[in-house]
C-alpha cells in the first residue's frame, strides 16, 4: 500500500492497495500515511485496489470499529447508503458525515471492506486503521 501524493484526487487522499491474484494484500502489515479522520468534519479516502475487478454492479459494505476485537460498532458504510461508492473499476471512495464522527473521541478507528453483490460476500483482504483526531477549530 501507498498514498498517491501527485494531486490527482483533488482534496481526497488516495490509497493504493496492492495485492496478488488472490485479492490478498502482497505484504498486510505495511503502515502507510492517509487521511485522519477529523471529529466532526466529513471525511473521503479513496482507495486503489490492484487487481480489482469492480462492476458498475457492485455493493459494499464497511464496518468501522475501535479495535477489531469489540462488538460494537461506530459506524457502517454501504453502497446504498452512500458510504462506500464505487469510481471505476479499480477505485472505491469512502465517505463518513461530519455528524457521525462528532462525538468520537481522539482514538484510532479500524475499518475494512467487503463485497456484497457476489453469491457469498467476499472481504477484500485488507483492513486500515484510521486516526481520528479533535479539531482544534470547532463548529
Amino acid at each position: 500500500m501507498r498514498e498517491d501524493t501527485s494531486g490527482s484526487t483533488k482534496s481526497n487522499h488516495l490509497l493504493i492497495i496492492s495485492t496478488k491474484e488472490n485479492g490478498m494484500l502482497c505484504s498486510s502489515s505495511e503502515k502507510v500515511p492517509g487521511k485522519v479522520i477529523i471529529a466532526g468534519y466529513v471525511w473521503v479516502m479513496r482507495l486503489k485496489i490492484t487487481n480489482g475487478a469492480f462492476t458498475a454492479a457492485s455493493t459494499f459494505r464497511a464496518q468501522m470499529r475501535r479495535s477489531p476485537d469489540v462488538n460494537d460498532v461506530l459506524h457502517e458504510l454501504t453502497t446504498d447508503n452512500g458510504g462506500v461508492r464505487r469510481i471505476d473499476e479499480t477505485t472505491l471512495e469512502l465517505m463518513i458525515p461530519g455528524d457521525v464522527t462528532a462525538s468520537w473521541p481522539a482514538r484510532t478507528a479500524f475499518i475494512d471492506i467487503a463485497r456484497t453483490d457476489l453469491s457469498e460476500p467476499t472481504h477484500l483482504g485488507f483492513r486500515l486503521a484510521v486516526p481520528v483526531q479533535k479539531p482544534i477549530t470547532r463548529a
